[in-house]
């Protein structure tokens, strides 16, 4: 059995919080031992006490004074003994090298990391030294995209493999599927999930629905904090007047049960402009079965095969997006086709329980690699 530590000290819920806490989740579902380590009273940290997973928040790992690090370096040598860890698995760049000298003092003991930031990683020689295996046992690149920024590093003889995120199976669609709007019967309702940054593509999607020209389509933003980019906000809604679509339009809130709407959802959109390296809306939209129309952005073109289980866009403009939507509202039979489909690969692929599998499997192969480096490092000395 192993003993985990998984460290997420993200202040806000975002898709990299959400993958640790999956991930932490499958492992210990899976029979293992598992800490999570997060900032005190963040949105990470109240979600791992409400799975019931073991909390650690006295290791601030944002604390930069070479004091905090080591009264942290001190904190997290007394955690590993007294829990008797076994990996350690951080998510955040901030204060991983903690865990790379902790891991030099301890034989057995891994110290892996997960790249999922939509940043890529700068490559000099402190990450070099960071990323390599003088620190970290082994990467898990949450996309293709991620994994190339790693190899711009140089890292030589390092682990690095793809690990998607993952996630909990949803409740199965409501029968008969309920109707949130209230919209009459015949209707088409196209959803958009995510918060109103421009990175997320909500302007460009009113222009290519406008384009659409289908009274019966309607359009609708789930959106968990309307009030967080008031000036966007502002801005949608004067371009929802100019191209005459209101009536069309829908926005939601922040929402106790979001799966009545998805239910509701017959397609879905990701006309995101940047990010979604971990792809976090696209697993929630095919664990429903709902069949997606996305950008090529992130990891979306890595899990979604192109007019099987979803639509990818030639590029990033209106008319790209009109054409997936066109594709799907023409013929509507592909709208349960590829949902069928993408909540067969989410299943095959995109299930918790597969991640924790890869992990555990990881861990074997980034101890077995560190054991050699030891040896030969004994050797030689």
């Amino acid at each position: 059995m192993e003993r985990i530590l998984i460290s997420i000290n993200v202040r806000w819920w975002n898709a990299e919080a959400a993958y640790a806490l999956n991930l932490a989740q499958g492992l210990s579902q899976a029979g293992h031992q598992v800490w999570v380590l997060a900032n005190p009273d963040s949105p990470p940290a109240q979600k791992a006490k409400a799975l019931g997973l073991p909390l650690i928040t006295h290791i601030l790992l944002d604390r930069y004074s070479l004091k905090a690090q080591w009264n942290n370096y001190q904190a997290l040598l007394t955690l590993i003994q007294d829990l008797d860890l076994t990996v350690l698995h951080s998510f955040k760049s901030n204060g991983s090298h903690l865990f790379g000298f902790a891991r030099r003092r301890y034989p057995g003991l891994i110290h892996v990391r997960t790249r999922g930031e939509a940043r890529p990683p700068q490559a000099h020689f402190l990450n070099r030294w960071l990323y390599g295996s003088a620190l970290t046992d082994g990467i898990f690149a949450a996309g293709k995209k991620v994994e190339g920024w790693l190899e711009k590093l140089r890292l030589k003889n390092q682990l690095i493999t793809l690990a998607y995120y993952a996630m909990p199976p949803l409740p199965p669609k409501q029968s008969p599927t309920p109707n949130p709007l209230g919209l009459p019967e015949g209707s088409n309702l196209i959803a958009l999930l995510g918060r109103a940054q421009p990175v997320k593509g909500h302007a460009v999607l009113l222009e290519a629905f406008a384009r659409l020209h289908r009274p019966e389509a309607h359009l609708l933003f789930l959106v968990k904090d309307p009030h967080e980019f008031p000036q966007v906000m502002a801005e949608l809604e004067r371009k929802i007047e100019a191209l005459n679509i209101k009536e069309q339009v829908h926005w939601a809130g922040f929402q106790t049960d979001l799966n009545p709407w998805l239910d509701a959802t017959d397609l879905a959109v990701i006309p995101s402009l940047d990010s979604e390296i971990n792809c976090r809306a696209a697993c929630e939209w095919m664990n429903k079965g709902v069949p997606l129309v996305v950008f090529p952005t992130g990891s979306l073109p890595e899990i979604i095969v192109h007019r099987h289980s979803g639509y990818i866009c030639a590029g990033q403009e209106a008319a790209d997006l009109t054409a997936g939507l066109n594709w799907f509202l023409t013929q509507p039979e592909r709208l349960r086709s590829c949902g069928q489909k993408g909540q067969e690969a989410f299943f095959a692929h995109y299930q918790i329980q597969k991640l924790a599998q890869l992990c555990l499997h990881f861990y074997q192969e980034a101890r077995k690699k560190g054991a050699k480096i030891l040896h030969n490092y004994i050797t030689m000395t």
